[in-house]
């Protein structure tokens, strides 16, 4: 099964609604998804190839992070600022990092790549001065949702 199948998973509708609930306003969102790439991965994988998967890690693994906001924030962002650390041998990008612009000043940072061990979170910033942190787990479902606030260090779980 592939990782869009998170677009139609159940709990995707029940985290928007719980984030929009308890957190007001959305003012930024962070968002990482990496994995370990091994020397064989970084030479020969489809992702890394350029006559094959040109897009690398952001066509891999960052447009999940982007679905993931515009899923929250329910709109496109105005503008994208990128850049790439990383590349493979054929010139693939397989780490970067972007900035994403919606209306009303909300920033998404999102940071991808294949360098680094498996890490795949979203956080989320509001109004409310709570935050809230989207772990994903394969099967590339959300797995969890919890909710910070700024002055309180115990995390409740709301999925």
């Amino acid at each position: 099964m592939d990782g869009v199948m998170f677009m139609h998973h159940l709990r995707l509708p029940t985290m928007v609604k719980a984030v929009s609930e308890r957190l007001g306003k959305i003012t930024r969102l962070n968002s990482t998804f990496h994995f370990f790439g091994d020397a064989e991965f970084q030479k020969s994988n489809i992702r890394v190839l350029k006559g094959m998967d040109g897009l690398g890690c952001i066509g891999d693994l960052g447009w999940y992070q982007v679905r993931i906001m515009i899923c929250l924030l329910g709109q496109g962002p105005l503008s994208v600022r990128g850049i790439a650390h990383k590349r493979s041998e054929s010139g693939v990008i397989t780490s970067c990092s972007a900035s994403l612009h919606f209306k009303d000043g909300v920033v998404g940072l999102l940071d991808c790549g294949f360098d680094t061990h498996f890490r795949q979170v979203c956080q989320v910033m509001a109004t409310s001065y709570q935050s809230c942190t989207v772990q994903c787990r394969a099967p590339w479902c959300i797995s969890r949702l919890a909710v910070q606030e700024a002055h309180d260090c115990s995390i409740r779980r709301l999925t």
